[in-house]
């Protein structure tokens, strides 16, 4: 026991990795947490992915149980980033580089979780619940602005997720998104990271053009 003790606290540098590793593991593990899957079977006695694309996330929770359960299930999956971010920030004083692991392990756990045979979800949840723990209201703000636009332009939602967190990273490199926990750099790192994993898990529906809408057409249907 002494030992242990000498070497966690006498020596910074185990110390410190040893906190990551924690950090980490904590990370991963909410995100790999399936809550839309159990929540959903739970409440309904469903299956989600038996609905929608069979995505075992928050849409298809909120098709199956209604707008508040699925309001529900949408801010658990948000808080499985923004928790173990906030205690790596605030607790571990965790910051920078090593940031970077624990913010897009919740992103990798919800979409290679172990409890669901490494087959999960999409996580866009996650991925906003993530950049809005790492850069607040004015990140998440950006991230649906762009959203709520290119769904009134087209049709195909992976083109649509997908093109809107490029205009979060437009708009991140124009505006010089960054703060003391995170540089400049290191949100072009993350943002790298979380696009080629929202790219490899939409890579059947980007096979096909974006579907352009009748804006016309669609305005005149609502008025």
């Amino acid at each position: 026991m002494l030992f242990l003790y000498h070497v966690y606290y006498k020596n910074k540098e185990i110390k410190l990795y040893m906190e990551l590793f924690a950090y980490s593991l904590l990370a991963f593990t909410l995100g790999s947490i399936p809550f839309s899957v159990i929540l959903t079977k739970l409440y309904k006695g469903k299956d989600v992915r038996s609905v929608g694309d069979n995505n075992p996330g928050a849409t298809n929770a909120w098709k199956i149980g209604g707008s508040i359960f699925g309001m529900i299930v949408l801010l658990i999956e948000f808080s499985k980033a923004i928790i173990p971010i906030y205690i790596a920030i605030h607790v571990g004083d965790i910051t920078g580089n090593n940031l970077i692991l624990i913010s897009v392990l919740p992103i990798l756990g919800h979409g290679f979780s172990p409890f669901l045979k490494f087959k999960g979800g999409k996580a866009l949840a996650v991925t906003a619940g993530m950049w809005l723990a790492l850069f607040g209201i004015e990140a998440f703000l950006a991230l649906f602005i762009s959203l709520a636009i290119v769904w009134t332009i087209q049709k195909n939602d992976a083109w649509t997720v997908n093109l809107s967190h490029l205009a979060l990273f437009l708009y991140g490199m124009t505006v010089d998104i960054s703060n003391q926990y995170f540089t400049l750099n290191n949100f072009l790192i993350t943002w790298i990271i979380a696009a080629i994993f929202m790219v490899f898990k939409h890579r059947m529906e980007l096979s096909e053009l974006p579907k352009f809408r009748n804006i016309k057409r669609d305005f005149r249907r609502l008025v």
